[in-house]
């Protein structure tokens, strides 16, 4: 039986597994069964949509994946790699991201507030209209805020210490 037969008897059918990134279905049966797959290769997962709350992901790989609209609030992503996947309209918040690397990652409209972002690598990141307000980007690399609004950012901590006034001045 195939992995992606035996999900959808399990009633798990909001994932799909791509065979063109190698993930290791080993890494996907622990992320499914436990949401939880430390330094794991889950890279070109979709699980579009799905509900990982408190998720530990920590060094895993998740390059060329869709979490669109997926809500990882207080997920555990620390060290992870999530090159060019798609975060759009994700729910982040409190999220754990310190150094992952986020080159060509889509984060549209995404709610990252209060999230970890320091010693990200963020080159080519798109971040626009996204919610970063208590975000903590000390020490990121390439942050490029094009498409955010001033609202969206307060009491964020830019790369160089700075931290941005509260959202009471807006």
């Amino acid at each position: 039986m195939t992995i992606k037969k035996l999900l959808l008897v399990l009633g798990i059918s909001t994932v799909t597994i791509p065979t063109i990134y190698g993930m290791d279905t080993q890494d996907v049966n622990q992320f499914i069964s436990y949401a939880s797959c430390e330094n794991c290769d889950l890279s070109g997962i979709d699980i579009a949509g799905s509900y990982y709350y408190g998720a530990y992901l920590r060094g895993s790989r998740l390059d060329q994946s869709n979490l669109e609209r997926v809500d990882l609030r207080d997920a555990d992503l620390a060290n992870s790699s999530l090159i060019g996947s798609n975060l759009n309209y994700a729910s982040l918040q409190d999220v754990n991201l310190a150094g992952a690397d986020l080159r060509k990652a889509t984060l549209r409209n995404s709610n990252l507030e209060e999230a970890n972002l320091s010693s990200t690598n963020l080159k080519n990141a798109i971040f626009e209209g996204a919610n970063l307000r208590k975000v903590n980007f000390y020490k990121a690399k390439n942050l490029d805020l094009q498409g955010v609004t001033e609202d969206n950012l307060c009491e964020a901590t830019l790369p160089n210490g700075e931290k941005l006034p509260d959202c009471s001045e807006y």
